[in-house]
């Protein structure tokens, strides 16, 4: 046999090529399956990270009431004129916050188990 250049190759040598293309072959297939897995699982991990921050963000506003509340207090302990008309609406935005994370769940929940039936 002739490798590329025309140059004699013997049949060991021959063979042993073979089996390394074969090793490297089977690499790349495996490679290609988890790059494969990655995508399709990317909308996945890129909804948890969303949740991740909805629930920085649920934290936030739990605080910013908290801390509005706080800010009341002091405001009646040394008779300050302290306006306090958000806070309401605070606890309405965590609300409707924690309603839409609910919802972000459902929805992660559901496609981590059909990506899990199609593996």
């Amino acid at each position: 046999m002739k490798d590329e250049a025309g140059q004699e190759i013997e049949l060991g040598m021959w063979n042993r090529l073979l089996e390394e293309k074969h090793v490297l072959m089977k690499k790349l297939q495996e490679y290609e399956a988890k790059e494969r897995s990655k995508e399709r699982w990317q909308p996945h991990v890129e909804l948890e990270k969303q949740l991740t921050y909805m629930y920085d963000c649920k934290r936030r506003l739990e605080d910013a009431a908290y801390y509005q509340n706080e800010a009341e207090d002091i405001s009646k302990e040394f008779h300050l004129d302290l306006q306090t008309y958000g806070r309401a609406c605070i606890w309405d935005a965590y609300a409707d916050l924690e309603k839409q994370i609910e919802a972000k769940e459902k929805e992660s929940l559901e496609m981590y188990q059909r990506l899990e039936e199609e593996e």
